[in-house]
């Protein structure tokens, strides 16, 4: 293993530990209220659009532009991003059913509060899933020169602490049970570095430009897909319109300023 491969894997493991400790935040209060929560949603998925469409899929247009030329290299960034959006879509329309099932008027209100749990555990899933994919792209990505690297590395750990809180909080709400609420964090935040051992053995030998490219365009369209299907419907149901607006606008300024404060 070379000294890159073993800091990208150094790496992944930070962003697993940045996530946990997001979770180990709400742990201190003894209860999660609505509106807060509403917040949280919105605010994560303000990062994960600001970052998708200002940081990853410019990283992947330009890394396949340059092994492909403008054209191929556009068609191909198109693909993957349109790929990432598609990985969760068993999940986005089970998810758009529950959304529905929930807003029933007239449905009691312990079969509302079961849709509500299973919309709570498809947004576990989704960050799950993306948190892998973010694993393979931090161990891609600081394979390559460094001070190109270290921006989207840093901005890929920092989203994660926001993330590590959501999970906590959401699974608080639905289980009454601090130590349930982090079990799941926990193996949330066991999926990026897994991302990375995996990327590892099976991609060590086939890095290259285009690979780096397409896995940057996935976890673009897995970021946008899962803000707009998950985090901002789930921002809605739990608050209003103002708070999830609210924390979306922080959320993107929040990310703003990490990756400004990376370049320096």
């Amino acid at each position: 293993m070379n000294d890159k491969s073993l800091i990208s894997l150094i790496m992944s493991m930070l962003g697993s530990a940045v996530f946990v400790f997001g979770g180990a935040v709400p742990l201190l209060f003894k209860e999660i209220k609505s509106h807060f929560l509403s917040i949280i949603l919105g605010f994560t998925g303000g990062i994960m659009l600001y970052a998708a469409f200002l940081k990853f899929l410019p990283s992947s247009l330009s890394a396949l532009t340059e092994h492909y030329g403008t054209q191929n290299g556009t068609i191909m960034m198109n693909v993957s991003f349109f790929s990432g959006v598609l990985i969760t879509l068993p999940i986005d329309i089970i998810a758009s059913y529950k959304q529905r099932e929930y807003h029933r008027v007239k449905e009691p209100p312990e079969i509302a509060q079961k849709h509500e749990y299973t919309l709570f555990r498809l947004i576990f899933l989704a960050i799950t899933i993306h948190a892998f994919v973010e694993g393979i792209a931090t161990y891609l990505t600081y394979l390559s020169e460094t001070h190109y690297a270290l921006p989207i590395v840093i901005s890929l750990i920092a989203h994660n602490f926001p993330e590590g809180a959501l999970i906590t909080m959401v699974f608080m709400k639905m289980t009454k049970s601090k130590s349930k609420a982090f079990y799941y964090c926990l193996i949330a935040s066991l999926a990026m570095p897994a991302g990375a051992i995996i990327a590892f053995v099976v991609l060590r030998e086939f890095t290259s430009l285009a690979i780096f490219g397409v896995v940057k365009g996935i976890l673009a369209g897995l970021l946008v897909n899962t803000a707009l299907d998950e985090m901002i419907p789930g921002a809605e149901l739990k608050g209003n319109h103002k708070l999830s607006m609210s924390g979306l606008i922080l959320g993107m300024l929040f990310m703003s300023i990490i990756i400004m404060m990376a370049l320096k």
